[in-house]
């Protein structure tokens, strides 16, 4: 512990610097890196690695990088690991590993250092651990040393520590073979699933594949405690009255994806092409090219219909990189977060209609999006309104911080789309309670949204409780009361508020954006320079401008607003962090309005942050103890 400790310590005090994972592989990589002054940090599979180094240097590679439709993705770190600014540490490291006993260790294991098996003479002298501090993690190379071991033909490989990255490049291997990867741990950053019961799934998993299991140690169990079964199966006959679909989940048909075969050979269904389990016949060009960018991009050998994105261990990059690989085999554009669920089926679907000129204006006029499916017969459903932006994306990580059974749904503006022009609350408020009734949600659930769109939950609710008597309980996310509000912004000022607090993390030069003459400019630099990150969608040069439209029209909306008395619950959570764009002290505004029960919760983070990780876990954990629909 003492030397972990130390690494650690002299690892902070060297120069921040930050990480790039780059999805290509190493022999197209490794030729930039001196240009730019940068380092190879690890390759993780055969397709992708990550560079490391001065924070300038990484911005140039990722600028060079998008002009070639490469999409890259910095590391949540603020030091360049295994880089050369480790350099001016390494000769006290290798000082404190010389006051450290070394011995041999009593189990083999693959060395990062050489992806081989690791010498154990070697690993017992300092200069091996000097050397594993600053060079190449060679973790493809590992894989490829066990992969290739006759013995561990057999061998489950357990993923350890958080997120799962590791684990979809162990399954991407092209020597895997069939071989099982268990996850220990929830994803990164996915508070709702709990680690106990992750990680006895994972032994459960490794048991069942053959996998010794030391009972034990772990249930107190000896073989004493075995029990005799019957030796044969009991005949029985079940009768079973088909169970109707739960109240709140919408029965709604999946229509047929077109296909281009002729009427004498009836094409693959969807699900036998996305399973790899189709005829040998011409297969539908949509669901075929959605299940190989879907195995590809995620590293999963089947791919069926209903799987989900997030839940296969996607993440907002993955999400760019699918698109992206979508777009080069088809020339079509999807925006997968508006997508109504983030499954094979449903992505088949909007491509083949892309693909036959088709945007699927009802589906698109719709705009309700499901976050999370959950269970709505185990808790009311959670609505939430888009905040001003009109763009639900960021709703996700509060999903992940809620309960595996709660449903989460996200209504998305219809004026990202120009379907629909609602120009007040209370049309909004009307427009959007229909669409619910159409989706086939009914109460009880819970109506809310962060900043405008609790505005416009909250509307939502009176009209319910007036003309239904239902009385939902509101969810306001820091969202600005009628009296309270913010300034109108034009579209220069908000361009200015998305950089300083949304999106400050993607360091985009603010004096430079300020030079520039005119708005349309500036929109051009920013979608560049976000291109090759996660915010790539939301800051292209084709979203962004319609996000301000948008955004323009709701602030008109909210300024025109009157707020009345709402007889339900209202549970406000309010920041912590100030920022001078957003007034303070909005729970006393909302709090003369709530003339059912009120609680105020503060949150750390600002009125932006506060709606991410790690704060937004905060939310969602008051969130999971509360079961009030009605």
């Amino acid at each position: 512990m003492v030397l972990v400790a130390e690494r650690g310590r002299l690892l902070a005090g060297t120069a921040t610097g930050t990480m790039l994972a780059v999805p290509l592989p190493e022999h197209q990589v490794r030729g930039r890196l001196a240009r730019h002054g940068l380092d190879l940090a690890a390759v993780n599979d055969a397709t992708s690695c990550v560079v490391s180094g001065p924070a300038v240097a990484v911005d140039a590679l990722t600028a060079e990088l998008a002009a070639e439709g490469v999409t890259g993705r910095r590391l949540a770190v603020s030091h360049a690991f295994h880089s050369r600014l480790l350099n001016p540490v390494l000769d006290r490291f290798t000082k404190a590993l010389e006051g450290v006993r070394l011995m041999e260790p009593e189990l083999p294991f693959v060395s990062e250092l050489t992806g081989d098996w690791a010498d154990p003479n070697e690993v017992c002298r300092p200069a091996y651990w000097r050397k594993h501090l600053r060079r190449t993690v060679r973790f493809h190379d590992g894989l490829s040393t066990l992969y290739g071991d006759a013995r561990l033909r057999d061998a489950v490989l357990l993923e350890v520590g958080p997120g799962r990255a590791l684990g979809r490049s162990a399954r991407r291997h092209p020597d895997r073979d069939g071989r099982l990867v268990v996850a220990a741990m929830p994803p990164a950053g996915d508070a709702a699933q709990e680690e106990p019961t992750i990680a006895l799934h994972a032994l459960g998993t490794a048991w069942a594949a053959g996998a010794d299991m030391d009972a034990e140690a772990f249930h107190g169990l000896t073989a004493g405690d075995r029990l005799p079964l019957p030796g044969y199966a009991f005949a029985r006959q079940e009768h079973w009255i088909d169970r109707a679909a739960p109240t709140g989940v919408p029965a709604r048909p999946n229509p047929p994806v077109p296909t281009n075969t002729s009427p004498a050979a009836p094409a693959p269904t969807a699900t036998e092409v996305l399973s790899g389990q189709a005829p040998n016949r011409a297969p539908d060009e949509a669901a075929a090219t959605v299940a190989e960018s879907w195995r590809t991009v995620l590293g999963v050998d089947t791919v069926h219909p209903d799987d989900d994105f997030f839940a296969q261990g996607g993440d907002s990059l993955a999400a760019v990189q699918l698109v992206a690989r979508l777009r080069a085999l088809t020339g079509a554009d999807i925006e997968f977060m508006a997508l109504e669920r983030h499954t094979p089926q449903v992505l088949t679907q909007a491509l083949a209609q892309r693909l036959a000129g088709d945007r699927a204006e009802e589906d698109m006029r719709r705009g309700l999006v499901v976050i999370k499916v959950g269970d709505p017969q185990a808790r009311p459903p959670l609505v939430l309104v888009h905040p001003i932006g009109g763009d639900v994306f960021f709703y996700r990580e509060l999903a992940a911080c809620l309960p595996g059974d709660q449903a989460v749904y996200a209504i998305r503006s219809p004026l990202l789309d120009g379907t629909v022009g609602l120009d007040t609350i209370e049309d909004m408020a009307a427009s959007y309670l229909e669409r619910l009734e159409e989706f086939g949600l009914k109460p009880p659930y819970r109506l809310g949204g962060s900043s405008f769109g609790g505005l416009v939950a909250y509307e939502m609710a009176r009209q319910l409780d007036a003309r239904d008597a239902h009385r939902p309980q509101v969810v306001l996310i820091d969202s600005p009361a009628p009296g309270n509000l913010p300034a109108e912004m034009t579209d220069d000022d908000i361009l200015d508020y998305l950089m300083r607090y949304g999106l400050a993390r993607l360091d985009l030069p603010r004096a430079e954006l300020a030079a520039l003459p005119t708005t349309e400019d500036r929109i051009r630099l920013i979608a560049d320079r976000a291109r090759g990150t996660e915010s790539e969608a939301l800051l292209s040069a084709d979203f962004l401008p319609r996000y301000l439209r948008a955004w323009q029209r709701h602030s008109r909306a909210m300024h025109a607003y009157t707020a009345r008395p709402y007889a339900g619950d209202v549970l406000f959570f309010s920041h912590q962090e100030e920022i001078p764009e957003f007034p303070a002290g909005q729970a006393s505004h909302w709090r003369r309005l709530a003339h059912g029960g009120f609680r105020d919760v503060p949150v750390p983070g600002n009125h932006l942050s506060m709606n991410g990780m790690p704060h937004v876990a905060t939310i969602g954990a008051h969130l999971a103890q509360g079961d009030n629909g009605e």
